[in-house]
Formats: C-alpha cells, structure tokens, sequence
C-alpha cells in the first residue's frame, strides 16, 4: 500500500494550498429581479391581490401560508411588489381578480 492509498486500495485526494482560492477573490453572482409594473393595481386601502402560481406551498412575512387550493390572496401593497419579484407569484387576471371580490362577499 503506498503512501496516498487508503485501506480499501483507492486513493486519497490531497487537496493543496494552492489548490484553494480565497473566497474574497470570488464575485458574488447578482440577483436580477423581473420588472413588474403595478401601476393601477394597489387598492383604495393599500393592499394588492396576487396570485400564488407555482410550488407547494409558501408562508409570507405576514403569516399568510399560499397553498395549491389557496392561491389567491389580497396583502399589503410593500409584501405584494416583493412577493412579485419571486417567479411563483404573479398579478392575477380581470376574471380572478372579479371572483375574488365574489368570494369574499360571500
């Protein structure tokens, strides 16, 4: 058995200094956010409806939780246009936004 094999007959990697970069020296990679334009979405009371459009499940900083059978949902106008910027969420359509508002007087 030589001096860079293990027990098991294969070899072990050495990893160098020099084989190491500093982290300091690596560029972060840049979060590109889409553009959404909300003009003409935020209600007289400051709130916006968006709609929940992919993925499992998602809880908001409010404590609202989107699921597959709750995808729609009326929040503060400043966490909607973040939640926006997240490709599962998007502005709904005329019709959801009409059934919304249908639901709710319910």
């Amino acid at each position: 058995m030589t001096e860079n094999e293990q027990p098991s007959g294969r070899k072990k990697h050495i990893v160098k200094s020099e084989d190491v970069f500093p982290t300091k020296n690596v560029q972060k990679a840049k979060v590109i956010k889409k553009p959404v334009d909300l003009s003409d979405n935020k209600t007289n009371n400051g709130k916006m409806i968006i709609v929940f459009e992919s993925g499992a499940g998602y809880l908001t900083k409010s404590g609202f939780k989107f699921t597959q059978k709750n995808k729609i949902a009326e929040l503060d106008f400043d966490e909607a246009r973040l939640l926006l910027q997240i490709d599962n969420f998007r502005l709904p359509s005329d019709e959801e936004k009409q059934n919304y508002y249908n639901s709710k007087e319910d």
